[in-house]
């Protein structure tokens, strides 16, 4: 039985395996059903070569293989279990400041002379914005959610 990779629409499926293997079925399962968590979305279908988003991986998760190409899976690790944290803060801290986080480009950007990585403090400058609590990206790591909302 071939498994279908477009929906009924047209579009690619994600938000699962389709896109992160291990990352998306764990998303999947705490979500229960389509957790409309973009982050890690939008960063597979980014359209970036594997070898870039490697490196973005590296310096965002510690580790370039927290990502694999879409469709070829390599065994769990420690820094795709960092990534999947990563991916299910950041669902929530765009779900509590009324982000909508389909398209956000987070963790990379289109500036090749940055090796494509993008701006790590740009979630914290939204939230200072809307909250008026100065954070950096690093704090925002740190701290966890728990932490953002005391």
């Amino acid at each position: 039985m071939r498994t279908r990779v477009y929906w009924s629409n047209g579009h690619p499926k994600h938000h699962t395996n389709e896109d992160d293997g291990q990352l998306g079925c764990l998303l999947n399962c705490m979500c229960n059903r389509d957790p409309m968590a973009h982050a890690h979305v939008n960063f597979t279908r980014s359209g970036l070569p594997i070898k870039e988003m490697k490196h973005i991986a590296k310096v965002t998760w510690g580790d370039e293989s927290a990502v694999d190409q879409i469709g070829d899976y390599t065994p769990t690790n420690p820094y795709k279990m960092k990534h999947l944290q990563w991916v299910i803060a950041r669902t929530e801290l765009h779900n509590m400041l009324g982000l909508y986080s389909w398209m956000a480009p987070w963790e990379y950007c289109p500036d090749e002379k940055n090796q494509y990585v993008g701006d790590p403090n740009m979630e914290a400058k939204i939230f200072s914005a809307v909250t008026g609590v100065n954070k950096t990206g690093d704090d925002l790591d740190k701290d966890g959610i728990r932490a953002w909302l005391l």
